[in-house]
């Protein structure tokens, strides 16, 4: 009859208990469809307790009728839609339940029809095994891949398709697309629409859904609303249909001929919402467009009732489904260490874990490949062209473990994994892992988070002719095993307590070199090791640096350093086994250059750092990143500083770190130091300028405050407390306060050093301090705000700010003071200082600008500072301070600070300059004008400024490298002849073009190369950009041809110099092309050269918007497209330009995953880079033109003095020596 049944509570568990007895099956299958049916809505209606519910269900783990079955996944499935807005913890509970339920029916029923099976087995046996698979049974799905290459067609045929999708990519999408092109079987064709819809990868869904509202895609138009349904029925895609709904719905509309099939399609979707972001997100698309949605409005907003219905209902119900599932769950605990094998292409092992917990704890969680014999997803690229891909490089699966109770005893696991490794074909093999930051849970089952550390001991099986390594030295190889092919096991020895990331080993046929005892060990392919040597001694001096400064010895017993042919990371610092990019380690005597030596230096010792702050002391949390790579940062330069102190890093550092990190730090959009993360894309995001570059800048701020003595004190104390375990800053910040106040450092000081340095870590940004000067009582007034680049609104943060300053009496002297004469507090509105200077001298704040933060002053002192550094005792002023003078003068005027008469004022007098360390800053400021200024008609003014600026400097660093030029000689050398070809200086141009030509008319280019190493990169980017294609042909050979990866590096810059805008085109397709030649982690460098020239920014912006998808796999390895990104928008001077890059990223918002905060970045930039053209532009052109008025007045006057005394010829010699750089204005005064 039609109606439903309850009952008293007593009935119910009778019921129950029938159910649960071995003679359930008195009670017929319909009657037991119906007590199912009954319960489950009577609850929904909450009539009934879902306990009660939730019982009847309990006994379906024995039920093998399809018919109450039928009526189960029907309730079960309204309660999987509503559960999955719970947490990821509480809905696990409903996963296990459920899996539980069907385990024996997935078993019994298997992937095989049997000629015995009844048709109701059939669609059992179908709805079984899409909820196995659904809910992550891994079996389910191994078995669905297997299914998919067997192309079978049974009654299974739906769900082993669905679910091989979900777990595949473009190669498995595009076979089934194919397929329903091919098919000529209605039938068919609409269960391959609905399995297309099963795919995870998001690019693929939302070009499925643009398919199904694209005429003569192939789609009929009676089917493409299925589409819709295909999609939103899978969980990863009801956002996406959602999104994609909300941003076409006008044009979907349009397609399905009127607006009553966006509130259809909104019903559907509106069943499966249960977050309150999914509900919020509906809620502002109906509101936002309901003069629009005509005949959908009803239907939306019955829509939008249906979600509230479902976040009420949940809200109502879901904590007693929880708690009912808590009492039936079991209580697992599982932890992490490992043992592997590996044979062939495929690596297998188990795992013994064992967790010992001594405190009482809610929840613990391990990161594993899948809950039962898990198999971890494929992490190589598959496929070629255009629907190349990574694998599922973004899959991570969690086994929660609840602790109930306090756990005393120690807990055990076993459990087995299976890792495949997809082959290509190639000649030679090398295995190398990349652990950091959450991906070792992919190789095995671990708490893959830095605070879990574990003892690992790795076993590798591999064939005789290669070499295996691991964190730890080998302590024994087995004979070759028979049944492994003839394989032999390494066994190594167990590691210290180390963070899961750290994890790492390497398989390869490398040759190395080694020292006496064999326990620090350089490694390259064959061809390649003889350039490890360098790396090998000054790898060895850094560590025993370290060990001097730290007081603690390295804690292993070896260090490999593997230089690898194609590593995205760049450098890996796993704990006795570092890996490398090659240009990272290598080092030609003959072929690299200066700049490639240090970086070699300072990356190695970035590296080793490591050993200590990230490894032997690990933060506790990847929010606190800076611990582990600010350090590492700050020590690569102070540490090889140590050893190659004419290379001047501790200068370097101001002008690559510190000028950097303020830039980045200036956007509306960064974070803190100690922004959270939560999320692998949110973690991987922390590795950014703001962690390295900012976390060494406030390290370095501590240091000078502190002192040196106090801080290297104060961390290894620091290192000592915190060895082997976690740290979070206060441990720092306490370890640093102890020997401060052991040193009496900060005596006198208010607070302790949390106090003062906390802000610089938890704060974004950094204060820009404003010095007013009283120069009648020669006091002066000091304010602070947080420092914007761009216009925003008022912030409210203050910083404890530890001042140092000189007088123009107090120099040179007073600069090599950096310790605070003052500290400025966060709770200060102003402060004011006495006797700071007389009032005829000017003050320079901020001493070898130790502080974080800028100086801006009154026009007088910056007008009196500028006319000193125009002195002949200019040099007075400290050479990192001229650098701070520039860069702090080229940023506040950007930001409308300070005018850029002010400036350019003080740039006059790098006519005099010699030194790289200001020139840094200044060609850092002058590139930003040069960028905007290049389409001015007037730009032959600045071009003549500038080159009249360098053209000292060039004739004095020339093109000749002398036997006892230094680092920083070569440097600014270089600079300054780029800077010279770059604008046109035609002896540069002729004199690079000539030692291009001597080159490429040698007999054998690869192997005789004239030019100086430390020169070629400017010589190949003046000769390409002058030249022809037979130029840009020569250079490409020689990038094929080179063997040396800094040499390939170089070239690549090289290329993107060129002119001619079809070469450039060609290039950028070459970056993305497999075939082409450039390694996967060079690919990014070539849409860098390339918008980096001037006629290559519309090109590259052009090939990121029409290639993206492409380009995303290329380039997306470790923020490298979105640094691309980021870097792209300072180039962008059009209003034009700016407006493609933001509807590229609206466009591409869901996409851009890691990359989106850096596109942000990148558009804020440019966006402030079009009102500073509207604001500035005309003033700096003023100023030049009255630069070259009084110029031309100033060489007239002296013209007509020197023609009464002087033949022609002197008195053309003298107007050359005079002002060069003005010969083409002046050639009309050669005729008076």
């Amino acid at each position: 009859a039609y109606y439903r049944v309850n009952y008293d509570t007593n009935n119910w568990n009778s019921l129950i208990s029938q159910l649960n007895s071995e003679d359930y099956t008195v009670i017929p299958p319909v009657n037991r469809a119906q007590l199912l049916d009954d319960s489950l809505n009577l609850a929904r209606a909450g009539i009934l307790d879902y306990a009660t519910a939730l019982g009847v269900t309990s006994y379906l783990s024995k039920e093998s009728d399809y018919i109450p079955w039928a009526s189960a996944f029907t309730s079960l499935s309204l309660l999987d839609r509503r559960l999955k807005g719970a947490a990821d913890e509480d809905y696990q509970l409903f996963k296990n339940y459920v899996l539980n339920l069907i385990g024996d029916l997935y078993n019994t029923l298997g992937f095989d029809e049997k000629p015995t099976d009844h048709h109701l087995d059939k669609f059992l046996r179908n709805n079984v095994l899409t909820w196995a698979c659904n809910l992550g049974l891994e079996d389910c799905i191994n078995r669905s891949k297997e299914e998919l290459a067997k192309q079978m067609s049974n009654a299974s045929y739906n769900t082993v398709y669905c679910n091989a999708l979900r777990q595949g990519g473009y190669n498995e999408w595009n076979h089934l697309w194919s397929r329903y092109m091919s098919s000529n079987v209605g039938t068919e064709q609409v269960l391959l629409l609905n399995v297309l819809g099963c795919s995870n990868n998001e690019n693929i869904i939302n070009s499925y859904l643009s398919l199904s509202i694209t005429p003569d895609s192939g789609i009929r138009s009676q089917d493409a609303s299925s589409v819709f349904v295909a999609v939103y029925s899978n969980p990863a895609g009801v956002d996406l249909a959602f999104n994609f709904l909300r941003d076409n719905y006008q044009s979907i509309s349009e397609f399905y001929g009127g607006m009553g099939s966006i509130g259809n399609i909104l019903t559907g979707i509106a069943t499966r919402l249960s977050t309150r972001d999914q509900a919020d997100a509906l809620r502002e698309f109906v509101e936002e467009n309901q003069n629009n949605l005509g005949t959908a409005l009803g239907a939306s907003r019955r829509a939008l009732e249906t979600v509230e219905e479902n976040l009420v209902w949940l809200g109502q119900n879901g904590q007693d489904i929880f708690n009912w599932l808590r009492d039936v769950s079991p209580t697992t605990s599982t932890s992490s260490s490992t043992s592997t094998e590996s044979t062939s292409t495929t690596s297998t092992g188990t795992t013994t874990t064992t967790t010992t917990t001594t405190t009482t704890t809610s929840t613990s969680t391990t990161t594993v490949p899948t809950v039962t014999e898990p198999t971890a997803p494929d992490t190589t690229t598959q496929g070629d062209g255009a629907n190349s891909f990574t694998g599922n490089s973004a899959s991570s699966w969690y086994y929660i473990a609840t602790l109930v109770a306090l756990l005393e005893s120690c807990f055990g696991c076993f459990v087995k994994f299976t890792n495949t490794i997809q082959s290509k074909t190639s000649r030679r093999w090398i295995a190398a892992t990349q652990f950091s930051m959450t991906q070792a849970r992919r190789a095995f089952p671990c708490f893959d988070e830095p605070a879990f550390k574990a003892k690992f001991q790795i076993n590798i099986a591999h064939y005789n002719n290669l070499t295996a390594l691991s964190n730890m030295p080998r302590m024994a190889t087995s004979d070759p095993d028979p049944e492994l092919d003839g394989r032999v096991w390494d066994r190594f020895y167990e590691t210290v307590p180390m963070s899961t990331y750290l994890v790492g080993f390497v398989v390869t046929d490398f040759k190395n070199i080694t020292n006496d005892y064999a326990n620090f060990t350089v490694w390259a392919r064959e061809d390649s090791i003889e350039n490890g040597n360098f790396s090998q001694i000054i790898g060895m001096n850094l560590l025993q640096e370290l060990e001097r400064y730290t007081g603690i010895g390295y804690p292993l017993p070896k260090i490999d350093q593997v230089a690898l042919p194609d590593f995205a990371a760049g450098a890996m610092e796993n704990w006795g086994l570092v890996t490398y990019r090659e240009t990272s380690l290598l080092f030609d005597e003959k072929e690299s250059t200066a700049t490639n030596r240090a970086n070699i230096a300072m990356i190695i010792g970035h590296e080793l750092s490591h050993m200590w702050f990230g490894n032997l002391v690990s933060p506790d949390w990847w929010r606190y990143t800076w611990l582990k790579e600010g350090f590492a940062r700050y020590f690569q330069y102070f540490t090889t500083d140590q050893l190659e102190p004419t290379w001047r890093l501790r200068d370097i550092f101001v002008v690559a770190q510190q000028h950097e990190a303020f830039s980045t730090d200036s956007l509306n959009t960064t974070d803190s130091l100690n922004n959270d993360c939560n999320t692998p894309d949110e973690i991987l995001a922390k590795f950014s300028t703001i962690a390295y570059n900012k976390g060494a800048c406030v390290l370095r701020l501590i240091r000078h405050a502190i002192t040196e003595e106090t801080f290297r004190k104060g961390l290894q104390r620091y290192l000592n407390e915190r060895q082997y375990s976690t740290a979070e800053p206060y441990h720092l910040y306490s370890a640093l306060q102890e020997q401060a106040t052991a040193d009496n450092r900060l005596s006198g000081v208010e607070g302790t050093v949390e106090i003062l340095f906390e802000k610089w870590a938890s704060q974004p940004g950094y204060p820009v301090i404003t010095v007013t000067r009283n120069y009648e009582d020669n006091s002066a007034n000091i304010t602070q705000a947080r420092f914007f680049l761009a216009t925003s609104d008022d912030s409210s943060l203050k910083w404890n700010i530890p001042l140092s300053w000189t007088s123009q009496s107090g120099s040179p002297d007073g600069f090599n003071i950096t310790t605070p004469k003052e500290w400025f507090y966060d709770t200060d509105a102003t402060k004011i200082i006495t006797d700071i200077a007389t009032n005829d001298e000017w003050v320079v704040f901020n001493n070898q600008e130790s502080g974080y933060y800028r100086v801006n002053y009154d026009s007088e002192n910056w007008n009196r500072i500028a006319s000193f550094l125009e002195s002949n005792v200019y040099e007075n002023i400290h050479v990192v301070n001229r650098a701070q003078l520039l860069n702090d003068a080229f940023n506040l005027a950007r930001s409308g600070q300070l005018s850029y008469e002010t400036v350019l004022n003080l740039t006059r007098y790098l006519s005099r300059e010699k030194d790289y360390i200001p020139w840094h800053s200044a060609f850092s400021g002058l590139s930003f004008i040069n960028r905007f200024l290049r389409s001015s008609d007037e730009y032959s003014l600045f071009v003549s400024y500038v080159l009249g600026l360098i053209e000292s400097l060039y004739d004095s660093v020339g093109f000749e490298q002398g036997d006892n030029d230094d680092y920083t000689t070569i440097l600014v050398r270089a600079s300054a002849l780029s800077w010279a070809c770059n604008l046109g200086h035609e002896d540069c141009v002729s004199r690079g073009r000539a030692l291009f030509n001597t080159w490429l008319n040698t007999d054998n280019p690869d192997e005789q190369n004239p030019i100086l190493s430390n020169l070629r990169r400017v010589i190949y980017c003046s000769a390409v950009s002058n030249g022809d294609m037979a130029d840009w042909n020569f250079l490409w050979d020689r990038y094929n041809n080179a063997t040396l990866t800094a040499t390939r590096t170089l070239i690549i810059s090289a290329l993107g110099c060129t002119k001619n805008t079809t070469i450039l085109e060609s290039y950028l397709f070459k970056s993305i092309d497999e075939t082409s030649g450039i390694r996967k982690q060079d690919a990014a460098m070539v849409f860098s050269a390339v918008y980096a020239n001037r006629q290559g920014v519309d090109i590259a912006l052009d090939f990121l918007v029409q290639n993206f998808d492409n380009v995303s796999i290329f380039y997306g390895g470790l923020g490298a497209l979105g640094n691309a990104i980021l870097d792209l928008g300072d180039r962008l001077t059009l209003k034009e330009q700016v407006e493609k890059l933001r509807q590229f990223i609206e466009d591409n918002e869901s996409k851009l995953g890691t990359s989106l905060l850096s596109a942000r970045k990148g558009l804020e930039t440019a966006e402030e880079n079009i009102l500073w053209l509207d604001k500035n532009g005309e003033t700096i052109l003023s100023w030049l033109r009255k630069q070259t008025s009084d110029l031309e007045t100033t060489a007239l006057a002296r013209t007509t003095a020197e023609t009464t005394t002087s033949t022609d010829s002197a008195h053309k010699h003298s107007i050359s020596l005079f002002i060069p750089w003005l010969l083409t204005t002046l050639t009309c005064y050669r005729f008076l």
